[in-house]
This record gives structure tokens, sequence and C-alpha cells, in this order.
């Protein structure tokens, strides 16, 4: 099965000191209402095409940087596995393991996504025509994050989300 990679670009936000203010009173109501919850949910999430579900972790997320100095690629990747974890998503505690998050850094961004869109569209994501995949490969923020699901099936196999069925093995 060939390794499908994940690109994905996080803002890295520190912290700053809270300065005193004058203090307000706010009353904030909760509710357990299906409805309510439900398009909460929906409203921050797609489901994926194949299955109509909505993605979640399961398999530990085995982060690389690439593109900036070690320094500061070290601190990316503390980041992201601190953020991950605190999200309840499962991380790889393994020194080498194999890397299923890629975060790149680069001064060209449309060149990378130009490649990336020739070379291996599939990891751009889900797109049903190759007008959608040139959409998907447009560099149009300072950062973006491209990802691909694989669907898990009763059995155990997994799938790429995709609009055409794989190829078949020769």
């Amino acid at each position: 099965m060939a390794r499908w990679c994940v690109l994905l670009a996080l803002l890295v936000v520190g912290t700053s000191p809270v300065i005193a203010q004058p203090t307000e009173h706010v009353t904030v109501e909760g509710t357990r209402s299906d409805e309510v919850i439900r398009g909460q949910v929906e409203s921050f999430t797609q489901p994926t095409h194949f299955a109509s579900k909505i993605t979640r972790w399961e398999t530990p997320i085995c982060p690389y940087v690439i593109g900036i100095k070690p320094e500061a690629a070290d601190f990316v990747l503390e980041r992201v596995k601190s953020v991950a974890r605190e999200a309840g998503v499962p991380v790889s505690t393994h020194t080498n393991c194999q890397y299923n998050v890629e975060i790149l850094f680069t001064r060209t961004p449309q060149a990378l996504m130009d490649n990336v869109r020739k070379t291996s569209p599939e990891v751009l994501g889900y797109a049903s025509s190759s007008d959608a995949q040139d959409r998907l490969a447009k560099f149009t923020h300072p950062i973006q994050a491209w990802y691909v699901t694989p669907t898990r099936d009763r059995n155990g196999a997994t799938e790429v989300d995709s609009p055409t069925p794989p190829m078949a093995a020769a």
C-alpha cells in the first residue's frame, strides 16, 4: 500500500501576560440538546465524501517539520504534540516513528504546491475534478493546510477518500 502523506501547517501561538482589566459579569447558559450539539459540531466539521462520517484520529500522529532551523523545528514539533494531546489526539511516543503529519516551511509555496499537484495530487485532499484539484493547489494564505482522510471498514481495511476507485494492482 502506498504511503499517504498529510501536509499540515499550524499557527503556533504564544501566550502573553494577562493585564488587569475591570471585571464584567457574564452568565453562560449551557445545553445538552442533541440538536444544538449536532449543529455546533457540524458548523466546525465536514463529513468525509466516501462514507459521510466525521473523521477522528485513531492512529497516533507522528509529525515532521522541514524548512526551518533545527531549534525552531524542535519547538514547532513539541508545540504540535502538546496541542494534539490537549485535543485528545494520540501522539506517537516512538522517536523514529513513520511520520504521518508533515509541516513544511518554504519561501516558494506556490512552486511547492504546483509540484505537489503534478506529482502527488492525492495529498491535496478530496477533489472531484481537475479544476477542483487546481483550486486546492492554489496557495492563497500565509498559512494553509491540506489533509487526506482514509476510511476504515469493519474488516480493518483502509481506503483513501477519493472520488475515483483505487487502481487495481497489476
